[in-house]
């Protein structure tokens, strides 16, 4: 079709228009519908609408002959056209259909462009298609793309007969980023038709809005069994896979891709609970995209999964609801503050989100769906400065302490201007209140509170939908939080979901990582409870946060997670619809073929979830226990506690490379009669232990248990050197205290055997009666700054009397402490282990801690004979194996002996796997 330039339609625009209607005008008699189901939009005096399609008047004239946009930025070029209108597709995966009558007609005029916000949103285009019929024969065909904020005009013209002609519109997304403002004014001549009219022409008229898409009961469901490591879905044990940032009707693409679970993430109830039909509730229109999404998961048989309005600890209520019952968080906010958010520390906001789950879950009732209450949830970014919380935290204060308010004076060093637990002075945020001797315990009790409420409140609303909608997994969603194993095993969610991706981002990522770009897995999710889940992805740096990754990196990521218990995958996003920083994660371009990231998806995932029907116990013996202070902290160190280093993620790396496995153990865990259930205690990657578990750990170890604790180096101490005293940054408070200078109240010196030490200081080698390790490999990786930029030895260790020094650094100082305590012993460790095991597999190191624990009867599922080549083991109530070996090595491959006593070699950064039953 012929373009006008730019100069004639200038002088075109000021010449009378001769038309006989405009769309803008007409709106009511448009017949519209999404072009994937044939579903109806909903009508309203000049607007339609379906879950994001739109046809509506965007300029509006005023008596002065004015025009004003329906909203800023809808402008094109600054401009605003008579008849201006915005006509939009369902989604990026899901056009939409307009069609109308025209009578006596013979050509339309289109003027378009995107409005001047568009490309300030990341959108890439509209693409309209528009078809011209008479008599069942196509008279007039053009197509158009809106992909410049100016104007252009088309014309269409359909002369050559008389009668009726249907106009027939298709409205598409050009890639899948941003949203579609665009700006179209439509004209022509003739008389134009009513609504049925089109319905009576449409090739489409006698299905549309007709299809039920409620669908029936389904056959088969998600479910979680006690003693079972997976969910299952029907009678198999369900390995999940679910995509982020798709479009509503995207369930064939995400098959193609290997995914087989429907993600809605961020789903709220806000916009279906109006105020004027408070007591009604929840409702979902009929023609809401819910009801597709379900009736074309049915069709692809794709379970439906979906957020339970609430993310970051914080619950998703309609605006007038918050307003109406005051239910906001007051003088903080959780990210961008939102009239939405509610605090789940008033007891109102609770009862209003039971109520609108009894609406908001009908439609999931007898569906193949899974419940997520909570996303990104972290509870140290969580504040409430309420007189509501500010109560809840004094009567929290006073059970604690059984009513003994000199225990609790005792306890934070002093209070100053109260004496009774109904005027405790109440911390912004968990910051140190100058009312207290040791502020910092006060940050630690109120983190305490705060976790234990939104423990509460999630096992709150995970009865009540258990309630509503009996079997429906409740599930949690957390991001890098360390407060999740401790949230989830308070709770007892059915499934538990965590970070767990590949990470090349180094020393500046907030989630640890090191040059072992893998390990993130062991830290994240490889700590929640059973069964559990992790994301599949490469994050590069602070701007790249998803690459594309080939099958070699698929593998890495997903069989590393298999080997450690995790059953479900998420990947994010599926379409590039993110911007720049997350392009690399897609698995579909926008034309709707696979990205190398979808084939290598497509393949290793077709590989992973073959072996579901083996995942119903995950085998580990959990005879070794770690402790840090990761139920409060935050990811980053201006809390309460130190961050997530690499520290705390790699002793978990450290750990399963050797072989074992281990059980994390939270504060709330931390009691002498858990502890003795472990062969050996590792204390690692922390300074600060609260006075409480200092004292189940000095009785465990006096009762015969053995403790091994490691220098940290992101607090240049030794876990237990102080008792929370200090009211500076954590992070620095071994510097400052250590055991004596000045002399800590409360601490773990005597158990350990330590008088003094802390203070970060480079060494050389590492000697003892049998070996020697030489630390230049990682010195060196400080130098280079990319993977580590701390210290890993400690400047000072002074034993105590009676302790013996077992190992010395290259000067003769002290390396390794060996101490009787009790009938117990500790062994204390100047080296961050964890930090070192992040970045490399040193030899010496890791044989001496396997002979130890091999000695103190720690035992493997299985032992591959290599520190590189990880084993992970699964089997059926049938005693049917599943062993799934990983090669973590970059470089090299490596043999390995299986249980048949076949030898088997492993190409770098690749997987195998052996069942019991391949004969």
């Amino acid at each position: 079709m012929k373009r006008v330039h730019c100069c004639l339609l200038a002088l075109l625009i000021t010449l009378p228009a001769v038309a006989d209607w405009t769309l803008a005008e007409n709106i009511d008699g448009v017949l519209m519908y999404d072009s994937l189901t044939m579903g109806e939009f909903e009508y309203s005096p000049g607007l339609i609408k379906g879950a994001r399609a739109r046809l509506l008047r965007t300029s509006s004239e005023q008596p002065d002959g004015t025009l004003i946009p329906y909203a800023e930025g809808m402008q094109v070029a600054g401009e605003l056209r008579r008849g201006q209108i915005l006509l939009t597709p369902d989604s990026s995966i899901n056009g939409a259909w307009a069609e109308f009558v025209v009578h006596g007609g013979s050509q339309l005029r289109l003027q378009y462009g995107l409005c001047d916000i568009f490309h300030e949103k990341g959108g890439e285009g509209t693409s309209l298609g528009i078809t011209v019929v008479r008599d069942e024969d196509v008279v007039a065909q053009s197509s158009v793309r809106l992909a410049e904020t100016n104007w252009s005009e088309e014309t269409v013209n359909f002369e050559g007969g008389a009668g009726d002609v249907l106009v027939r519109i298709l409205v598409e997304f050009v890639g899948h980023r941003g949203f579609n403002w665009s700006a179209l004014v439509v004209e022509g001549d003739g008389e134009f038709g009513t609504r049925e009219e089109a319905r009576q022409l449409s090739p489409n008229g006698k299905i549309v809005g007709t299809m039920d898409f409620t669908p029936a009961p389904a056959e088969k469901l998600v479910t979680a069994r006690d003693g079972y490591d997976a969910l299952f879905y029907g009678d198999l044990p369900y390995i999940n896979y679910a995509a982020k940032g798709h479009g509503t009707g995207s369930q064939a693409l995400q098959v193609k891709a290997g995914v087989n679970l429907y993600y809605v993430e961020g789903a709220s109830m806000t916009r279906l609970w109006s105020e004027e039909a408070e007591e009604l509730g929840v409702v979902f229109p009929e023609t809401s995209a819910v009801y597709r999404d379900l009736w074309l998961c049915r069709k692809y048989d794709l379970p439906y999964k979906t957020a339970c309005s609430m993310a970051h600890c914080v619950p998703f209520l309609p605006d007038w609801a918050v307003a109406k019952y005051d239910l906001g968080l007051e003088d903080h906010s959780v990210r961008e503050p939102k009239p939405y958010h509610a605090s789940f520390i008033k007891p109102m906001t609770l009862e209003i989100h039971k109520r609108g789950l009894d609406g908001w879950l009908q439609p999931f009732r007898d569906q193949a769906s899974i419940l997520v209450l909570g996303q990104e949830d972290e509870i140290a970014l969580w504040d409430d400065q309420s007189a509501i919380a500010q109560a809840s935290f004094r009567e929290w204060l006073a059970s604690r302490f059984e009513g003994d308010w000199s225990a609790f004076d005792r306890y934070v060093g002093g209070v100053r201007g109260a004496d009774s637990f109904a005027a405790a002075p109440y911390p912004k945020y968990y910051q140190p209140h100058e009312a207290y001797g040791f502020p910092q315990r006060v940050g630690f009790l109120k983190l305490a509170w705060a976790t234990e409420a939104n423990a509460e409140y999630l096992a709150a609303l995970r009865d009540h939908c258990n309630e509503v909608a009996p079997g429906l997994p409740v599930t949690q969603r957390y991001v890098a939080s360390p407060h999740g194993r401790a949230i989830s095993g308070l709770v007892d969610f059915d499934y538990n979901y965590c970070y767990g991706h590949l990470s090349a981002e180094g020393v500046s990522g907030n989630y640890g990582s090191g040059r072992k770009i893998w390990t993130g897995i062991y830290g994240h999710c490889g700590v929640l409870p059973f069964p559990r889940g992790g994301s599949v992805g490469m994050t590069i740096d602070g701007d790249i946060r998803r690459a594309q990754m080939g099958e070699k990196e698929w593998e890495l990521n997903v069989f590393t997670q298999l080997a450690n218990g995790c059953s479900g995958f998420e990947v994010q996003p599926f379409f590039n619809n993110w911007g720049p920083r997350w392009a690399g994660g897609s698995l579909v371009n926008s034309d709707g073929t696979m990205t190398e990231n979808g084939r290598a998806s497509q393949v290793v995932m077709g590989k992973a979830t073959a072996l579901a029907k083996y995942m119903q116990h995950y085998d580990r013996f959990e005879d070794i226990a770690v402790y840090h202070d990761a139920a409060f902290q935050t990811r980053a160190s201006g809390c309460i506690g130190m961050g997530l280093s690499q520290s705390k993620v790699g002793i978990y790396a450290f750990i399963r490379e050797l072989g074992y496995h281990c059980e994390p153990l939270t504060t709330w865990e931390m009691t002498v009669e858990n502890l003795r259930a472990h062969k050996v205690l590792v204390l690692a990657g922390s300074v600060p232990i609260a006075p409480e578990v200092q004292d189940a750990i000095r009785e465990y170890v006096a009762g015969g248990g053995v403790v091994v604790a490691i220098y940290s180096a992101q607090g240049q101490g030794f876990p237990g050197c102080n008792g929370w005293e200090f009211s500076g940054p954590v992070a620095e408070c071994a510097a400052e205290m250590s055991f004596t200078s000045p002399p800590a109240r409360t601490h773990l010196g005597d158990v350990l055997g330590v008088a003094s030490g802390g203070g970060a200081a480079r060494h050389t080698q590492i000697i003892g009666t049998e070996y020697t390790y030489e630390l230049a490999p990682f010195n060196a990786l400080v130098d280079e700054g990319r993977w580590a930029n701390q210290e890993a030895c400690c400047a000072s260790l002074v034993p105590a009397d009676g302790a013996q020094v077992g190992v010395r650094f290259e000067d003769g100082s002290p390396a390794i402490i060996m101490n009787r305590f009790g009938t117990g012993m500790a062994m204390t460790v100047g080296v961050d282990v964890g930090l070192v095991a992040n970045n490399l597999t040193p030899d010496i190191p890791y044989t001496v801690f396997d002979d130890l624990f091999a000695g103190l009867g720690c035992r493997k599922v299985y032992d591959t004979g290599s520190y590189f080549v990880e084993a992970g083991m699964w089997h059926t109530d049938a005693g049917d194996k599943l062993l799934i070996l990983v090669n973590h090595d970059e470089e090299r491959a490596h043999t390995v002996k299986l249980p048949d006593g076949q030898d088997v070699t492993i190409d770098p950064w690749r997987a195998y796997t052996w069942t019991s039953d391949a004969g």
